[in-house]
């Protein structure tokens, strides 16, 4: 009974090496789940930034075009309503000369037409740049609130791998933590299992660092990318509302030209 029972027992050095394996495996396990969450976690928030980058830059390229058109055709109706002055004061000359307007009055019609139409550009071309700003204002607001929104998941993430990290660290201490309560482990066992537990704990601190600054370069590249995206959109603004101006004033010159030409005609 008693050498059958030899049999079946274990030494001492038996079981410290049975424990020193429980040892290994649980670290082991800490070691690999870790970086398998760190590796799911980085490609979660590489594809966010990815996302929210790509989201960026294509509200950027449909704000700017659609400034730069507007500003185009701003520029081409106020050039087209500077030339229609033209018919406008002919069609009204040979109404009046069918009256045998006096010229002072013909002359005085000729500028009423002219002042008409100045007010009609120049009112046309401030309602177009309050247009091109509003415009500008709303891609800007779109942009900083996917930037915001990324940012948000990303910290989600971020959460959501540091809980997962300290699962799997406090798995792995609660394993090594078993072995110090048998009642036949000795001394050195105790220590090894307190060593091993401290090298889950400093592995999880390092990994969970990986994580954060992932997350906190992605923000920053986020961040970077809608600064830039703003920048972008307000020269785009300055461009185009200097394009309208200078349409504005092109225009408002022909039509002074085409009044004066007029007026000497009439007369």
């Amino acid at each position: 009974m008693v050498s059958d029972y030899l049999n079946h027992s274990r030494s001492i050095e038996e079981l410290d090496e049975l424990f020193k394996q429980d040892r290994i495996t649980a670290a082991l396990v800490a070691e690999a789940a870790f970086k398998n969450t760190v590796i799911v976690g980085k490609a979660g928030v590489s594809e966010a930034q990815q996302v929210a980058s790509a989201r960026i830059l294509a509200d950027t390229q449909v704000a700017t075009a659609k400034i730069t058109v507007d500003a185009y055709v701003t520029s081409k109706l106020l050039a087209t309503s500077a030339d229609a002055t033209m018919l406008d004061i002919q069609e009204k000359l040979k109404s009046e000369n069918a009256k045998n307007t006096d010229h002072e009055k013909l002359h005085d019609m000729v500028a009423a037409v002219g002042d008409r139409k100045s007010t009609e550009i120049s009112e046309y071309a401030a309602l177009s740049i309050k247009r091109i700003e509003s415009e500008a204002q709303g891609a800007v607001e779109r942009i900083r609130s996917l930037g915001a929104e990324a940012i948000h998941s990303l910290d989600s993430i971020a959460a959501s791998i540091q809980k997962q990290i300290l699962v799997n660290s406090e798995n792995a201490k609660l394993k090594l933590d078993e072995e110090k309560l048998l009642v036949r482990v000795c001394k050195d066992t105790i220590e090894d299992a307190e060593d091993a537990a401290a090298k889950v704990e400093n592995e999880r601190v390092n990994f969970t660092k990986q994580v954060l600054d992932a997350v906190e370069h992605s923000i920053e590249e986020i961040n970077s990318l809608a600064d830039k995206a703003t920048s972008d959109i307000r020269a785009c603004v300055e461009g185009a509302e200097l394009n309208v101006s200078n349409a504005r004033k092109a225009a408002l010159n022909s039509v002074a030209e085409i009044v004066d030409f007029m007026q000497k005609k009439s007369l």
